[in-house]
């Protein structure tokens, strides 16, 4: 198995994390060969000075993983921007010596190499050619890989969650402020800063919520500007920082809130909304790919424009003043994470398709 494990924080990694602690352990012998850098915050999707000597060192260990383990078959976690170049070479790598490769691709078609026109998309699709198999995580990022990659095969597997380390939210008898959960990174393309002007309009009609704000920015600077704009608005009463937080610390975050929030601008099936809805949450999110294939308006949640500050008040207000709506809504939501998104799902998944691939 090849690709990022914490830290850095983020989906992917704990998507990986996820699968070796699984079943999948069980069935199969995996050995992971973790490609992330080992620091605390980082600039997603951006190459930095390090890129290039982690590449021949990531090849190198990819190299001596091969000949010590002598695997059948290569699962590598790619994604669709600047770190593509790395997953291709370790594909390439394990096409050198024989082995069969499985690529699920974490990304997006509008990833920055895969929305430029003329060469590089002709390139990534020759290097997805190295694939015996390649998984999606939703049907719409199926039709739209398989036009952009003619013939090849491609199977859906979405992200999952590990239900049963998510209890759903306990009956509340309505008093104190409602709960609302934000997880993700402290950044603007995760919408953090616009929570801060979404808490300081709703704080003028309805002042009885909290804001549960779990995470790091990608650097100290921007971590500590929004810390200070906090302030500036008056809303240290309202909003708490936690940090990172996992494990029961981050549980316990989920089954105290009432609705979760992440008025993101760019996402690609992000684990945070499948995890709010196993805990039994009403979800306040954006329409960016691939959010409607997880998120309907008025069913599991509220979906709204990026950067549409009114809209995400008047969807928070709607469900801050009305509890049945948001126990109907999170009531909904546990159930289709159960039937849907439990890691069991991807276990049998991905088996089948091991398998498969390995005959």
């Amino acid at each position: 198995m090849v690709g990022p494990y914490p830290p850095p924080f983020g989906g992917l990694g704990n998507n990986m994390s996820l699968l070796l602690n699984s079943d999948l352990a069980r069935r199969y012998d995996l050995d992971l060969l973790r490609t992330s850098k080992h620091v605390k915050h980082v600039k997603v999707s951006q190459a930095d000075a390090w890129s290039g000597p982690y590449l021949v060192w990531n090849s190198l260990r990819m190299i001596g993983r091969l000949l010590r383990r002598r695997p059948r078959l290569v699962y590598v976690k790619a994604t669709s921007d600047t770190g593509f170049v790395r997953d291709a070479a370790l594909m390439a790598i394990a096409r050198a010596f024989g082995l069969r490769v499985v690529c699920h691709l974490h990304g997006r078609p509008m990833g920055k190499l895969f929305a430029e026109t003329g060469f590089w998309p002709r390139q990534v699709a020759r290097a997805m050619r190295m694939a015996s198999v390649t998984v999606v995580l939703s049907p719409g990022l199926k039709t739209i890989f398989s036009r952009m990659f003619p013939g090849q095969p491609i199977e859906v597997l979405p992200n999952v969650v590990d239900i049963s380390t998510i209890a759903p939210p306990p009956a509340r008898n309505g008093s104190g402020p409602v709960r609302i959960l934000f997880v993700g990174r402290l950044s603007r393309d995760k919408g953090a800063f616009d929570i801060l002007e979404i808490a300081s309009r709703l704080n003028r009609t309805d002042p009885d919520f909290r804001i549960d704000l779990v995470g790091i920015a990608e650097t100290e600077e921007e971590e500590r500007g929004i810390r200070e704009r906090t302030v500036e608005l008056g809303l240290a009463d309202h909003l708490v920082f936690h940090g990172y937080r996992s494990g029961a610390d981050k549980a316990r975050l989920f089954a105290d809130a009432d609705i979760f929030l992440l008025p993101t601008y760019a996402e690609i099936f992000p684990n945070v909304v499948l995890e709010a809805m196993a805990a039994g949450l009403p979800v306040v999110t954006t329409d960016v790919p691939v959010i409607p294939e997880m998120v309907t308006e008025n069913v599991h949640g509220h979906l709204r424009k990026p950067g549409d500050i009114d809209g995400f008040v008047d969807a928070l207000r709607s469900l801050v003043r009305d509890q049945a709506r948001r126990r109907a809504m999170g009531a909904h939501n546990r159930t289709e994470a159960e039937t849907r998104y439990d890691v069991p799902v991807a276990v049998e998944t991905l088996s089948t398709i091991f398998d498969r691939v390995m005959a």
